[in-house]
């Protein structure tokens, strides 16, 4: 889970996404309460605890552990969902939240089984296929890897 500061807030960060004009905006979720004030063409103002804020406006953005709330970490549901055998172009979504964000599995058809979280570039590989006995094996030193792709992930998000 992507967390940072706004304002006076903790948020999770949901997604990111960058307008037509270059700006980075970023989708937050507070973490307590409703904070934020939507408008509705026919209803009013009502209290939202989601809201889309300028990226440049998060402060001590990090990445928690997601089990510290109880829930398993994606480098422990990506390992849950290790397949036989992969089809090439195959994806597999491990979290999928309603607005399209999420992350996911996805064969990349060289060998390589990939996690990926929307709007972040830069992916995990977790599986890939050995030469020698044509099955998929989880990459080398992979809790390391896992530690660095969640630093880049962070910084795409600052």
């Amino acid at each position: 889970m992507i967390v940072a500061r706004y304002t006076n807030l903790e948020v999770q960060v949901i997604d990111s996404f960058t307008t037509g004009d270059g700006r980075r905006i970023a989708v937050v979720k507070a973490l307590r309460g409703k904070p934020f004030t939507d408008y509705s063409f026919n209803g009013g103002p009502s209290d939202s605890d989601t809201a889309q804020v300028p990226a440049a406006l998060l402060k001590d953005v990090r990445i928690e552990r997601e089990q510290d709330n109880g829930q398993p970490n994606l480098l422990e549901l990506a390992l849950a969902e290790a397949k036989p055998q992969w089809c090439n172009g195959e994806s597999v979504w491990l979290v999928r939240n309603g607005n399209g964000s999420g992350a996911f599995l996805k064969n990349s058809g060289n060998g390589f089984v990939t996690l990926n979280v929307v709007g972040c570039r830069d992916y995990l590989k977790v599986f890939y296929l050995d030469p020698e006995s044509w099955t998929w094996v989880i990459a080398r030193d992979l809790e390391n890897h896992y530690q660095a792709w969640a630093s880049k992930a962070q910084e795409a998000l600052k």
